[in-house]
């Protein structure tokens, strides 16, 4: 058991956090991890290794060594002869296995959540809401999985489904262990092994999740072996490649891997996929997601405010980190309240910035230099244009002594509202058609010039929308809501609610790409094949009768 229990770890870092004192923290959260053996096994004493950066101080904790090619080779080789033994058993006896992996896991839950929050800066009441996610992908296989998986059609002609081999799943640091948990989970119930490939931004959950799954693996064994089933000692002899993680960047891990569920950016993801060819690539990427307020929506007294906090609350909180988070609103002519309501909420609310161990504060620290670095571009555009904005992006030393330490990067939300930008030129519109199609990993929300009926709500969606991963539409006709959800594209849209991830019931991703999620989720993670015997046909001669027919 560990030395630092969880609650007396968070009160410890709580302490380091409020004197500042990162030499305090750094020595805690090192002694905490080394508990943990697969840590101890990838921690390094080399500078140039991979540096783990911690985004509340900006001081980097520690490093860890990469996979190197030979390590990805013995994951490979260790994960398919895992699959070969776990993908034989029934969809029911894999599923047993989730069952205790969600326990140990369970069991593990403050570890992980601490260690999120500590690598992130993410509140860590906001990080144990992770956990709840992982809940609902395990209940998610239990009810689905047999459905998906199972056998379909006649005796005579017949699907099944088989694993793949090895899947990797490579998550992001945003939500480290929530957008992972799916394709774990998908992984294991298909039958394949799994590598867990944490984020470069965030890696230590997979630390004490890896022991979780120690725990499981030996306990489900050891289940096995005293209720004598056949395949208990081939189990027990490849059950340790069954889950299995790697660190920092392997190529050719990723290349050669049976199939590759990846979280993350759109660069990455698309370098990731031309690096596979046609194996199988799930890909999870941004999302440039629109909300539209229709007039309608203000039906009753305090609409206005109703409908800004909701917003406010899906960019805001967790410091716009969401790949789900609304970035751009789309406001129809008549319901302006809702733009100042939330110019009032970006300039005048509290919005609990600080010390992510302390309960109640909503917002860290900025984990992207990046997304710092384009919200400021964005202010600084808006400003010459003529755009208003709402808020300030600072956060001063007396609210976060953390915030006068270089490489750390601490903000507030902004709101930009471009109805009043001067755009005449065009060569300032293309500037602001270019910002508004990216997506600013931070709490920023662009607003755009108001729309006249729903016709051009769905033209401003479809513009600034390059992802179609999720989006929102306010209103309260259902003439409105029925030609917006025809008219745009995105996999999810929510109704008077802010854009959200409907997964794991759910489909959730890209058009055009694999989703997850929803009724085929399992089915990513393994390979369909039919078998046809036509009726009236005999099946084929055996290759020894087959050489004697021939005189051979």
């Amino acid at each position: 058991m560990s030395q630092h229990p969880p609650g007396s770890l968070r009160q410890k870092f709580e302490d380091a956090v409020n004197r500042n004192d990162f030499k305090d923290f750094k020595h805690t959260y090192t002694d905490f991890l080394s508990q943990f053996p697969s840590f101890e096994k990838a921690k390094s004493d080399i500078p140039t290794e991979l540096a783990v950066h911690n985004p509340i101080f900006g001081e980097t904790s520690f490093h860890l060594k990469q996979t190197t090619d030979a390590e990805a080779d013995a994951l490979l080789a260790d994960g398919r002869a895992a699959s070969k033994v776990f993908g034989a058993l029934s969809v029911a006896e894999r599923l047993e296995f989730l069952k205790v992996l969600e326990e140990k896991v369970g069991k593990h839950g403050d570890e992980i959540a601490l260690v999120i929050a500590a690598d992130t800066g993410k509140p860590v009441d906001l990080a144990a809401k992770e956990m709840g996610k992982g809940n609902e992908w395990f209940d998610y296989a239990y009810k689905t999985a047999e459905a998906q998986l199972g056998r379909e059609g006649t005796d005579d002609n017949f699907t099944t489904s088989r694993p793949l081999g090895v899947a990797q799943i490579i998550g992001a640091y945003n939500y480290p262990y929530a957008l992972a948990i799916g394709g774990i989970v998908g992984g294991l119930a298909a039958g394949n092994g799994v590598v867990v490939s944490a984020p470069l931004k965030a890696p230590d959950w997979v630390f004490p999740f890896m022991s979780a799954v120690d725990e499981a693996v030996a306990d489900f064994s050891a289940k096995a072996k005293a209720e004598g089933k056949p395949w208990a000692d081939d189990f027990a002899k490849t059950a340790g490649g069954l889950v299995q993680n790697s660190v920092g960047v392997n190529r050719k891990l990723t290349a050669e891997v049976d199939v590759v569920h990846f979280v993350g950016g759109d660069v990455t993801g698309h370098i990731i996929s031309k690096s596979r060819g046609t194996k199988r690539t799930i890909l999870e990427m941004g999302g440039s997601n629109v909300a539209a307020i229709m007039e309608s929506a203000l039906d009753h007294e305090g609409a206005a405010d109703e409908i800004a906090k909701t917003i406010y609350d899906g960019f805001g909180p967790i410091t716009g980190q969401r790949c789900t988070a609304p970035r751009i609103l789309c406001v129809e002519e008549g319901a302006e309240a809702v733009v100042t309501a939330l110019g009032d909420i970006a300039a005048n609310a509290d919005h609990h910035v600080g010390n992510p161990f302390t309960k109640g504060v909503k917002m860290g620290p900025l984990v992207d230099k990046g997304a710092f670095d384009k919200m400021k571009e964005a202010i600084d555009l808006a400003k010459e244009l003529g755009a208003t904005v709402h808020g300030d992006i600072t956060v001063s030393s007396n609210e976060v002594p953390q915030a006068l330490n270089a490489g750390a990067i601490w903000v507030k939300p902004v709101v930009i509202d471009w109805a009043k930008a001067d755009v005449s030129a065009p060569e300032n519109a293309e500037r602001v058609r270019t910002l508004l199609g990216q997506e600013i990993f931070g709490p920023l929300l662009h607003i755009v010039p108001r729309v006249n009926g729903i016709d051009e709500a769905i033209a401003v969606t479809n513009k600034y929308d390059t992802h179609g991963l999720s989006g929102a539409i306010f209103t309260s006709r259902q003439d409105e809501l029925d030609a917006y959800s025809e008219g745009v594209t995105v996999t999810s849209l929510s109704v008077n609610a802010g854009p959200k991830d409907r997964s794991p019931w759910g489909p959730h991703g890209h058009p055009g790409l694999d989703v997850i999620g929803g009724s085929h989720h399992f089915n990513l993670y393994a390979r369909k094949s039919v078998t046809v015997a036509p009726e009236g046909k005999p099946l084929a001669p055996s290759p020894k009768k087959a050489s004697a027919s021939l005189g051979i």
